[in-house]
């Protein structure tokens, strides 16, 4: 029989049962080397209301989440929006001294002069191998080429990074999606103030149909259903859009829309929903042609588009097929003096135009119009058209029809011939040599009818000049977001109140911390402009320093030297958390236990993927 051990349990020295390890600070007082003069704001632990020891049984951590902002911060404004609760006077945000105050009021112009073709023979589609586009045609071609110059800057920017950029450099940034499910809600109520739909189209004796092409999860259904209350209107809406992530969402409508009383999708025989399908655009036809008992609907409206990530500046030849899809449609369905509403992209090739002028041809008048709602940095536009002519015009449904199944021919060509069959880039298909439609309507013709040209000719010039524009302020907020911007709470109240939107306050926005790098580097200095050309030439091949793409827009240091400088930190400093557990002496934050990564990937979502810079804005 042995005897009971008098000795003591032993215990674990790394648990809170250890009073040394219990008192151990969470944030090392130590300064890594060469941060001196930045580290007091984070040794300090009353600076981030940390106790320097517990409770027995009781492990107080601070939740405030560190937030990294551009290297031009300095480490008291790194700390104010960490931790501070109400900002001093000195703090107090300072926004931009503008010569003029930013507008809410928009204007627009119509082209309503008839277009001047004669004749059945104006529409003519023409087959030719793809070529390098030329902008000269519809546009000036020196602002389009400044804009493929603006838009690769952008390229080797990170999606944090850029998402702030983005957010500081448009004024109406904040108007965000109000309170419907996405912001073509927002943009839908934006041109129903300036062009009155549910004002000119509405009548209390008589029902208001609309139809939605292409447009989900469905924001500009929503804006309708929830202007027009059912007290108010008999309205019902038919849709048809892909079925996928971006399928109709009537359960989040806002309930006042009551949207699943009052909207029908629909999806094709194929169930798919696709309207390059000739079987789906017939069936959504006839449909919505028997529910409105022949007599069509008051409104069309479209909002098509699809990723082109890899490839954004050709976007408008991606997706011309699309548009012209969406416009066969309309033509079948809308009634005599209806209208008709889209979304397009740049409107420079022949194709695009030649779209254009068969609007014109057919509609009282046309107006292309980028509204404040759209981001300024993107090519997005929308042409409005009001008053159809002619009840289902047969010789421009045929022509459209036609063009459709002759590139359904060019597409099963080029399908067998590359390994992609989803997808290829502008670039590889004039390598290639594929085949295209490249116009709609003899060019002869358009070149001819000087009104329609000139409109088109101003409207893109306009519209690319402000997006250049744009882009230079994104560019320059990429570089220093710490200047001033704009007060964008009071653009965003101005607007809401133009647009007949309820202000509902903005949720604070959450502190920008960038991915994926690991937030421990807040403790280390400032990179320098040498710092980061010096690391920058010592992993360069060529050990020269490489071209800074900000540069000629900010004097701050090179975003392309900083993300490789951020990259070659949040590497080293992964490594060395895989060998420091617990209190590692070489780890900046002492986390009891391992240090969790922060790394996150960013999301993608279509039009607005964070992956690339054209893609994005």
């Amino acid at each position: 029989m042995h005897e009971a051990s008098s000795q003591q349990p032993i215990m674990d020295p790394y648990t809170d049962d250890d009073p040394e390890y219990r008192d151990t600070q969470l944030i090392s007082p130590i300064p890594p080397p060469g941060s001196s003069s930045r580290t007091s704001a984070y040794s300090s632990t009353s600076t981030r209301n940390l106790s320097s020891s517990t409770p027995s049984g009781a492990v107080h951590r601070n939740n405030d989440t560190v937030t990294r902002q551009s290297p031009s911060y300095d480490a008291e404004k790194i700390t104010y929006h960490a931790q501070s609760p109400e900002p001093s006077a000195s703090q107090t945000p300072t926004f931009r001294v503008l010569k003029t105050p930013i507008p809410h009021e928009q204007t627009y112009e119509w082209l309503d002069v008839p277009a001047t073709a004669t004749g059945n023979d104006w529409m003519k589609m023409k087959v030719e191998k793809a070529a390098p586009l030329n902008y000269g045609q519809f546009s000036n071609q020196d602002i389009f080429e400044m804009l493929i110059e603006l838009k690769n800057k952008l390229d080797p920017l990170p999606p944090p990074f850029f998402k702030q950029a983005r957010m500081l450099a448009n004024p109406y940034e904040a108007i965000g999606r109000s309170i419907f499910v996405n912001r073509a809600a927002v943009k839908m109520a934006n041109l129903d103030a300036l062009f009155g739909f549910t004002t000119e189209l509405i009548s209390p004796n008589r029902p208001f149909r609309f139809a939605d092409v292409c447009a989900g999860p469905g924001g500009f259904t929503e804006y309708l259903l929830w202007r027009l209350p059912p007290a108010s209107v008999d309205v019902r809406g038919f849709g048809i859009t892909l079925r996928d992530d971006t399928d109709f969402t009537l359960e989040q409508f806002a309930p006042e829309s009551q949207a699943q009383q009052r909207f029908e999708p629909i999806y094709g025989p194929d169930d798919t929903g696709d309207i390059c399908k000739p079987g789906n655009m017939r069936h959504f036809t006839l449909h919505v042609d028997k529910a409105t008992g022949g007599a069509g609907v008051d409104m069309v409206m479209a909002d098509g588009a699809f990723s082109v990530a890899g490839d954004e500046i050709f976007q408008e030849v991606h997706c011309g097929r699309l548009l012209m899809c969406e416009v066969a449609i309309m033509f079948s369905i809308l009634r005599k003096g209806g209208y008709y509403m889209t979304k397009v992209f740049d409107t420079t090739t022949p194709f695009t135009a030649g779209l254009l002028y068969i609007l014109h041809y057919y509609f009282e008048r046309i107006c292309i119009i980028k509204p404040y709602s759209s981001r300024p940095g993107n090519s997005e536009r929308f042409v409005v058209c009001k008053g159809l002519k002619e009840r289902r015009p047969v010789l421009a449904i045929n022509h459209l029809l036609k063009v459709n199944r002759r590139m359904i021919e060019l597409s099963a060509a080029q399908d067998s011939s590359t390994s992609d069959s989803n997808f290829t880039v502008y670039k590889d298909q004039i390598e290639l040599g594929f085949e295209h439609v490249s116009q709609l309507v003899d060019s002869d013709v358009l070149v001819k009818d000087k009104p329609f040209m000139d409109y088109l000719e101003g409207r893109n010039d306009m519209i690319a000049t402000k997006q250049a524009k744009a882009l230079e302020e994104l560019i320059k907020y990429a570089g220093d977001p710490s200047q001033p911007g704009y007060d964008q709470l009071e653009i965003r109240k101005r607007c809401l109140a133009e647009w007949k939107l309820p202000f509902t306050e903005c949720q604070p926005r959450q502190p920008f911390t960038p991915s994926p790098i690991n937030r421990d580097h807040l403790l280390y200095r400032t990179p320098s402009p040498a710092d980061l050309d010096k690391d920058w030439r010592d992993r360069s091949p060529s050990k020269t320093p490489t071209k800074d793409p900000i540069r000629a827009f900010s004097s701050s240091p090179s975003l392309e030297n900083l993300v490789g400088w951020m990259a070659r930190r949040g590497s080293r400093e992964s490594i060395a958390s895989q060998g420091s557990q617990g209190r590692g002496v070489d780890s900046p934050l002492n986390w009891r236990g391992s240090r969790e990564s922060t790394g996150s990937q960013g999301s993608q979502d279509g039009v607005d993927s964070p992956l690339n810079g054209r893609d994005r804005l």
